[in-house]
C-alpha cells in the first residue's frame, strides 16, 4: 500500500518523524484547524494526482482530547490518557447556530453536511489490530472543550469519545476526492475543566512516535 501520512501541528510531525523515516516514510504537515488542514490536504492530493502519484490511502496521525466518563452518552467508556485509538467515524460538533431552543447544526438547517464521515473500514480494522486499540467515534471542533459545559455538549451532541480540530474536515476532503482515509490518535488530555492531571502532551507525543512506527509497518503490507 502507498499511504500519504499527514499531521496537523508541528510538534506532532516532530514526534513521528524518526519512526516514519525508519520505515522509509514521512508525514506532511497540514496546519491546525479545519480550514488550514483541509485546504492543505486538497492541495497535496491534487498535486499528487497531477503527478500520477495519488496515494492509495491518507493516514492521519495526531493527538486528541478524550471526553470523561460523566460527559459521554450512556453506554460509552472513556479513553485513558496516552491511549491510542482508531477514529472510525468523525463529524463536526459545532458547525451551526445556538438558538434559544438549543443548538442547530448545518445539516438540520439544510445548509451543509456535518458528518459523520467514515474512515476506511479495512485500514481501520488492520490498524486497530496492530495497535491492540479501540475504534471510536470522533468529534471535530473549532473551539476545544476546556470547560465542562462545552465538553458535555460536544459529547452528547455527537456521541463521540474523542475530539480534535481537524479530523472530520480531512475525512470530508478524502470523501470528496475519492481517497480512502484512516485516522489514528493518542489521548493527550481529558476535555472539560482543566487540572494538573488532565494534560500530558509530552507523554502523548512520545506515545504517538511509537504508534507511528507500528502504523507504518502495518500499512506497508
Amino acid at each position: 500500500m502507498s499511504p500519504l501520512f499527514v499531521h496537523a501541528a508541528a510538534v506532532e510531525g516532530a514526534a513521528i518523524e524518526a519512526s516514519l523515516a525508519a520505515k522509509g516514510q514521512r508525514s506532511e504537515g497540514l496546519g491546525v484547524g479545519k480550514v488550514a488542514a483541509a485546504t492543505a490536504l486538497v492541495a497535496l492530493l491534487r498535486a499528487r494526482r497531477a503527478a500520477g502519484a495519488e496515494p492509495q490511502l491518507v493516514c492521519v496521525l495526531g493527538v486528541a482530547g478524550a471526553y470523561p466518563k460523566g460527559h459521554l452518552r450512556a453506554g460509552l467508556e472513556p479513553l485513558e490518557m496516552l491511549e491510542a485509538c482508531v477514529v472510525e467515524a468523525d463529524g463536526y460538533a459545532d458547525e451551526g447556530v445556538m438558538t434559544p431552543g438549543g443548538f442547530r447544526d448545518l445539516g438540520a438547517m439544510q445548509l451543509g453536511a456535518v458528518g459523520p464521515w467514515s474512515a476506511d473500514a479495512g485500514a481501520s480494522a488492520k490498524l486497530a489490530e496492530a495497535l491492540h486499540c479501540r475504534r471510536v467515534r470522533g468529534a471535530t471542533v473549532s473551539t476545544g472543550a476546556g470547560v465542562d459545559g462545552l465538553s458535555i455538549a460536544h459529547a452528547l451532541r455527537t456521541g463521540a469519545q474523542v475530539e480534535s480540530m481537524e479530523g472530520a474536515a480531512l475525512a470530508w476532503v478524502c470523501a470528496e476526492l475519492g481517497v480512502p482515509m484512516v485516522q489514528v490518535r493518542v489521548i493527550s488530555n481529558r476535555t472539560g475543566a482543566r487540572t494538573e492531571h488532565s494534560w500530558d502532551l509530552r507523554g502523548a507525543l512520545e506515545r504517538l512516535g511509537a504508534v507511528a512506527g507500528v502504523v507504518a509497518e502495518a500499512l506497508a503490507v
